[in-house]
C-alpha cells in the first residue's frame, strides 16, 4: 500500500469498488490529504467508447421482440465492435446493430473525458489481471499497474473428510480469534455458494456467530416485493401498484423502502413510449438488482470475494472449498464472440483467460498475510477432489480431532447423531462414551403435536390479509397443518417443468380462442419466444401443436352450434370475506359461457385440465373438492349477473394422450369424444336445449342423452335446489376454513376417505419429514355416494 504515500499529484485510482473501499480504509487513517479519484475499469470503458440506459433495450426488445437478456447481452457486445466490414456474420450483425442504435441516438458518448484526462496520472490496482481489452482502453491515458505485496512462505490448506467438519473447524478458529481480541467485522469468509451458506447459516447460529449471509436480499425477493410485481404484470399499471403497495402497513420494517424503491423505479419508465410488458420486464431487473437491508448488526463475520479484491495486514481471512472445478475458476467458450472470432476484435481466448485466472488465483492467495485455506471430501453423497492447484505452492494439513466445547447445541446434536448411527446401522464412534457422559438429551422421544401460534404474529406475518382460492381451502381441509407449511410459509417450492409449460401454454392460447384476429401459431410462438426449450421438448411442442389445433377447432365448432355465444375467459373473480383481518376469496375461471333468455343469464363453466382429475363432489361435504362448486359460488356471489340460471359446470380435459384404434372411428371422432365435456348439468331442458341443442344424444357433454324414461343413467343432472344448497354449503366451508385459519388453528389431521385406497390429506404431500403424522393423527370419514348430506327435497337428485 505504499503506492499511496508516493502519490503527490491528482491521480486517477483504477480499482474494483471493494477495493476502493478499502484503499479509503486507508487514506481516512492517514494524516495527509491524497488527490486522488477513483474509477472502476467498467466505468472508464463506458466514458471512453460509450454508455447506454434502458432506452436503448427498450428499442430492440420492442423492434426485434428481444428478450431483456438478449438485447443486453448484443448492446454489450458492441463494446468490442469497430465501424468496419468483418469477414464474420456474427460480427458484421453487430456492426450494423450498433450503427443502428448510434443513429436513433440510443448509445451515450462522452467527448471530454479523454480530453480531459489524457496527461493526468492512473494507477492501476485491485484487479487479478488486464485483457488485451482492457489494456487497450487504459491505452488512451498515462497508466501504470501496482500489483500487490506477496508472501513468499508456503500456504497452509487444511484437509477435511466431510463440509460440516470443514466448517467446525474454522467456527473453532473464528472463537481463537475473537477470544484474542479480533474484531468480527475484520474476519471474512471467501468462495462462498449456496451449498456453504445454509451450512453456515445452521452452524454458525449453534455457535452464537453472526454472519452477514441473508443480510440482504433484492426487493423481488420479498413479499411484498413479489406481490406488488404479480400485481402489476396483471394491472399494467404504475399508479395503481402503488396503491396497492400503500395497502400494507408502510411503518412496518422495510416497507416504506419498498414503496420509495417502486416510485423510484416507475419513475425512470413513466414517460417511456413503450408497452407496459415491455418496461414490466425492466422493472424486474431493476427490482432484482435493488438489496434491502435485513440486519441491523454491525458486528459481524464479513463475507467477500477472492478474485478482484484486496486485503489488509489487519484482517483474517478464510478461504473455503478450495476443491477441483471451483479454484480456479475455469471459463468455457460460450461467449456470443466466440474464440474463433475474437482475434478480430483484440480478445482474449478462453485458454488465454484461464492461464491468467489460475496465476491471479496463486498472486491473490500469497497477497493475503493471515489466511487459512480448506477444503472437504464430501458433502451430502458428493464426493470432492483437492484442487488441482495444490501441489504448486500449498502444504496440505489434515485435520481429524475437532472441538465442539464452545457449543453445548452442536455437542447435543453431534450426539443424537452417534446415537442415531449407533441404533440404526450398529456404527460405534469412538466419541460417543464422553458426549452420551457430558450431555442429557431425550433421544427417541418426540411429540408431533402442533404447539399453536399467536395469532397476532400470524396477522403481522399475513400483512393483515389473507387470500384463500379453490386451491387453498382444498388442502386446508384435506390437512390443516399440510396448509400452514404450503400457503403461510410457503416451503412448496414452485418448479418449472415441460408439464407446467405445457399446461400453461394451452391455457394461454385457450384464453384466445375466440379473438377475432386469432392465430393459433402466433400466440403459440409468441408464448415460447423467452421460454428456454431443449431440442426434445421442442419437438413434442411441435407434435404438440396439431393436437391444439384440433381442440381450437372443437371448441370453435361449439361456439357455432351453441346458444350461449357470449364468454369469458381467464375470468377473474373475487369475494370479499373479511373478518378479524381482510379476507379475500380468488379465482380465475378459464371459460364463462353465457347468453341472455327472457330477462334471465344462462351460463355454464368449463375448466380445461391438463391431468386425469376426477370430479367427486360428495366430498364436498368435507370442504374437498369443491373446484367448480366454488367457482359457481364466485360468479353468483359477486354479481357477474343479475337473475341468472346455471346450466351446468364442467371439465374439459383438453391433453388426453393418444387414442386407441377404434373399428368405424375416425382418429378425428376419437378425439373429440375425448373433449367431451365432463360434469354436471342442469335438469331444466330447456336451458340445456340452448347451451348444448344436440344434448338429447349430446356430440359435446359425456353421458348426456335422453331415453323414453329421461335422462340416460349416465348423465349426470342436478336440479336448481341441488345447486343452491352446494352454493350455501360452500359460503359455510369458506367461513370455517377463514375462521380455523385465523384462530392459527394448523393442527395434523389427514383426511381419510373411508374405502379409499389412499388417505386423501397425505396424497402427493412432500412434508411427511415435518409432520411425523401418527394413526391417531388420521380423521376418518365416511365416503358419500349421493347428494343425502345436502338434505335436498328431490331424492332422485
Amino acid at each position: 500500500m505504499d503506492f499511496l504515500n508516493n502519490i503527490n499529484e491528482k491521480t486517477i485510482i483504477v480499482c474494483p469498488n471493494n477495493v476502493k473501499n478499502k484503499l479509503l480504509e486507508v487514506i481516512n487513517n492517514t494524516d495527509r490529504l491524497i488527490n486522488v479519484k477513483f474509477y472502476s475499469l467498467e466505468s472508464i470503458k463506458k466514458l471512453v467508447l460509450f454508455d447506454y440506459d434502458t432506452n436503448a433495450i427498450l428499442y430492440l426488445m420492442n423492434k426485434y421482440g428481444y428478450s431483456y437478456e438478449t438485447a443486453k447481452n448484443y448492446i454489450d457486445n458492441l463494446y468490442y465492435i469497430e465501424d468496419k466490414k468483418y469477414s464474420s456474420k456474427k460480427l458484421n450483425f453487430l456492426v450494423t446493430l450498433k450503427n443502428e442504435l448510434i443513429s436513433n441516438n440510443l448509445l451515450i458518448f462522452n467527448n471530454t473525458f479523454t480530453k480531459v484526462y489524457k496527461n493526468t496520472s492512473f494507477i492501476v490496482f485491485g484487479y487479478d489481471y488486464l485483457t488485451s481489452f482492457d489494456k487497450k482502453i487504459l491505452s488512451n491515458f498515462n497508466y501504470k499497474i501496482i500489483n500487490k505485496d506477496t508472501f513468499d512462505s508456503k500456504i497452509n490448506v487444511y484437509d477435511f473428510d466431510t463440509m460440516e467438519d470443514e466448517l467446525l473447524f474454522v467456527v473453532n478458529k473464528i472463537i481463537e480469534l475473537v477470544n484474542n481480541g479480533i474484531d468480527l467485522n475484520k474476519i471474512y469468509l471467501l468462495n462462498m455458494d449456496s451449498t456453504y451458506e445454509k451450512e453456515i447459516i445452521k452452524i454458525f447460529n449453534m455457535f452464537r456467530i453472526p454472519v452477514d449471509i441473508s443480510v440482504s436480499s433484492n426487493v423481488l425477493s420479498t413479499i411484498i416485493g413479489k406481490k406488488a410485481f404479480e400485481y402489476l404484470k396483471e394491472h399494467k399499471s404504475f399508479e395503481e401498484t402503488l396503491s396497492y403497495i400503500e395497502s400494507f402497513d408502510l411503518d412496518k420494517s422495510n416497507n416504506q423502502v419498498i414503496y420509495n424503491t417502486f416510485l423510484s423505479i416507475f419513475n425512470k419508465y413513466v414517460l417511456c413510449d413503450y408497452s407496459i410488458e415491455l418496461i414490466t420486464e425492466l422493472v424486474k431487473n431493476d427490482l432484482e438488482s435493488i438489496s434491502i437491508d435485513n440486519n441491523e448488526l454491525i458486528n459481524m463475520v464479513r463475507v467477500g470475494s477472492l478474485s478482484n479484491s484486496y486485503y489488509l495486514d489487519s484482517d483474517y481471512v478464510f478461504l473455503l472449498g478450495f476443491n477441483q472445478g471451483v479454484i480456479p475458476r475455469i471459463f468455457k467458450d460460450e461467449d456470443y464472440i466466440n474464440d474463433a472470432l475474437k482475434k478480430d476484435v483484440m480478445l482474449d481466448s478462453v485458454n488465454v483467460i484461464n492461464k491468467l485466472e489460475k496465476e491471479a488465483t496463486i498472486s491473490n492467495l500469497k497477497a493475503i498475510k493471515n489466511l487459512i485455506v480448506t477444503y472437504k471430501r464430501q458433502y451430502l453423497d458428493n464426493v470432492y477432489y483437492p484442487s488441482n492447484m495444490i501441489n504448486d505452492c500449498f502444504n496440505v494439513i489434515k485435520i481429524n480431532d475437532l472441538s465442539t466445547e464452545y457449543s453445548i447445541d452442536y455437542s447435543k446434536i453431534k450426539l443424537s447423531i452417534m446415537l442415531d448411527n449407533l441404533l440404526k446401522y450398529d456404527k460405534y464412534d469412538d466419541e460417543l462414551s464422553k458426549y452420551y457422559n457430558s450431555f442429557d438429551i431425550r433421544f427417541m422421544e418426540y411429540d408431533n403435536k402442533f404447539k399453536g401460534l399467536e395469532k397476532e404474529k400470524l396477522y403481522n406475518y399475513l400483512n393483515n390479509k389473507l387470500s384463500l382460492s379453490y386451491s387453498t381451502i382444498d388442502t386446508f381441509y384435506k390437512c390443516q397443518f399440510r396448509y400452514y407449511i404450503e400457503d403461510i410459509l410457503k416451503l412448496n417450492k414452485y418448479e418449472d417443468t415441460f408439464y407446467t409449460l405445457l399446461g400453461s401454454l394451452f391455457h394461454y392460447v385457450l384464453s384466445h380462442v375466440y379473438d377475432k384476429d386469432f392465430d393459433l401459431n402466433r400466440y403459440y410462438d409468441y408464448y415460447l419466444k423467452d421460454k428456454e426449450i431443449t431440442i426434445k421438448d421442442s419437438f413434442y411442442l411441435d407434435k404438440l401443436r396439431k393436437e391444439l389445433r384440433i381442440i381450437c377447432d372443437r371448441l370453435l365448432e361449439f361456439q357455432h352450434d351453441t346458444g350461449l355465444t357470449s364468454y369469458f375467459t381467464e375470468k377473474n373473480l373475487a369475494i370479499d370475506k373479511s373478518s378479524n383481518i381482510e379476507v379475500v376469496v380468488k379465482g380465475i375461471v378459464d371459460k364463462i359461457m353465457y347468453k341472455e333468455y327472457d330477462g334471465k343469464t344462462l351460463f355454464s363453466i368449463i375448466d380445461y385440465k391438463t391431468g386425469s382429475q376426477e370430479i367427486n363432489l360428495y366430498n364436498s361435504v368435507y370442504g374437498i373438492g369443491m373446484q367448480l362448486i366454488v367457482y359457481l359460488y364466485l360468479i353468483t356471489k359477486s354479481n357477474l349477473f343479475n337473475k341468472y340460471t346455471c346450466v351446468g359446470f364442467y371439465l374439459q380435459r383438453i391433453l388426453n394422450g393418444e387414442v386407441n384404434i377404434v373399428p368405424n372411428k375416425t382418429y378425428l371422432e376419437q378425439k373429440n369424444e375425448n373433449l367431451r365435456l365432463y360434469g354436471y348439468s342442469t335438469d331444466d331442458f330447456l336451458a340445456l336445449s340452448r347451451f348444448d341443442p344436440t344434448y338429447e344424444n349430446s356430440k359435446y357433454i359425456r353421458g348426456m342423452k335422453i331415453t323414453k324414461k329421461g335422462f340416460s343413467q349416465y348423465a349426470n343432472v342436478i336440479s336448481d335446489e341441488v345447486m343452491d344448497k352446494l352454493i350455501a354449503l360452500v359460503d359455510k366451508k369458506i367461513t370455517d376454513a377463514r375462521d380455523l385459519i385465523l384462530k392459527a388453528d394448523f393442527s395434523i389431521n389427514p383426511k381419510n376417505i373411508i374405502g379409499d385406497k389412499e388417505i386423501i390429506g397425505c396424497k402427493y404431500c412432500k412434508y411427511n419429514d415435518i409432520c411425523n403424522r401418527k394413526n391417531e393423527d388420521i380423521v376418518n370419514l365416511k365416503k358419500y355416494k349421493d347428494f343425502s348430506f345436502l338434505e335436498v327435497g328431490d331424492k332422485d337428485a
